[in-house]
């Protein structure tokens, strides 16, 4: 069923509703994403007597059928192109299966690698090669120019293009932290962004094709591998990429320092904000990893400091928790108001070392 101009998919469903209602000889068999709108309109009660649900996700039939896909259309590739000079064995069964893999049980990620290995002006096997990363694209060549397109579509759904943004990098750097206090859902996400309740679900709300957003306290899933390489590569995703750094600093600031002058006691002693701290150490920990052997000793020297200065916050966290009662919201003696100033100070300290940082990189 193709939809053109002004006519809604879900506007079509209701009549198929009533004509089903009416006992017809007719089936009716719809191809949809996840669509919030589709979906909410199919679980109407009408649908439900009528109704039978395949999901085409990774499953076993799915990627049984991805590798015969492949296996068949890379033989036509190898059998057309006389000329070229192929390897005894290609693919190999594990680069077929690597495929399969980052296909995630999706025929369109399959069809576009092969379209890309397939072009008629290129080598197969270059090709093959740029696809699977080992080589790098020239003249600004993408073997996933469609499923780039599929994605800025999917993501171009919810106007707000910052939020959708800072959204997504948040949980990216939860799935990356794994950390059981944090975990990578809506509830988190709205707290260490400062969201209302229930705004981080809105954002995601039309991704479901690539998103698998069940409740507010429930782990999201990014459904498809390439998704995630999609969001890290700047030339690939434009507006959406994901950067690490201002993101830190955005929720070092927006967790972090302002939470220590609004509740500098509460931000010592309750587990919410140890596990904000270990969330940004970790974060900053990857940036600086990742950084070091590019930079040498100036990032090497700023992930020393950094470093102690996050672990005497986190070590200060856990003995002011010791020490205070959760239910004592103020402190009396002076070795507690000392106690609780090292986080504060030592965050304080961190945050300017990481805006320094920031600066050089850009420099």
């Amino acid at each position: 069923m193709l939809c053109y101009g002004e006519i809604r998919p879900q506007d079509l469903i209701p009549p198929i509703a009533s004509m089903l209602a009416e006992n017809l000889p007719f089936r009716f068999l719809l191809f949809s994403r996840p669509e919030p709108r589709i979906h909410e309109a199919l679980k109407a009660a009408s649908f439900g007597p009528h109704m039978q649900r395949l999901g085409l996700g990774d499953s076993w039939d799915a990627r049984r059928d991805i590798q015969t896909f492949l296996h068949d259309e890379f033989s036509s590739i190898h059998e057309s192109r006389s000329t070229v000079v192929f390897p005894k064995v290609w693919p190999a069964p594990e680069i077929i299966n690597k495929l399969v893999d980052r296909a995630c049980g999706q025929f369109i990620y399959a069809a576009t690698v092969l379209k890309f290995v397939d072009d008629e002006y290129s080598q197969p096997t270059k090709q093959l090669l740029i696809v699977l990363g080992l080589s790098h694209t020239v003249k600004g060549n993408s073997p996933f120019k469609d499923l780039d397109e599929l994605y800025r579509q999917i993501l171009s759904l919810n106007p707000n293009q910052c939020e959708v943004v800072w959204v997504l990098c948040t949980l990216l750097r939860l799935q990356l932290l794994k950390c059981h206090r944090l975990p990578p859902n809506p509830k988190s996400i709205e707290r260490l962004l400062g969201l209302s309740e229930g705004e981080a679900s809105a954002t995601l709300r039309g991704m479901h094709s690539v998103l698998e957003v069940s409740g507010p306290k429930t782990d999201i899933c990014i459904l498809h591998e390439s998704f995630s390489d999609f969001l890290h590569s700047r030339t690939r995703s434009g507006p959406y990429y994901i950067q690490v750094i201002p993101h830190i600093i955005l929720l070092s600031w927006n967790c972090g320092l302002r939470r220590m002058v609004a509740e500098p006691v509460m931000f010592a002693c309750l587990w919410q904000g140890f596990a904000l701290l270990v969330y940004l150490t970790g974060t900053w920990s990857s940036f600086i990893i990742v950084l070091a052997p590019i930079f040498q000793w100036p990032f090497i020297t700023l992930a020393i400091l950094s470093s102690a200065l996050a672990g005497m916050s986190i070590l200060a966290c856990i003995v002011a928790s010791a020490k205070l009662k959760m239910e004592c919201l103020h402190v009396e003696s002076d070795g507690e108001v000392s106690l609780v100033c090292i986080p504060y100070v030592g965050y304080i300290i961190w945050y300017l070392i990481l805006i320094l940082a920031y600066a050089y990189v850009q420099s």
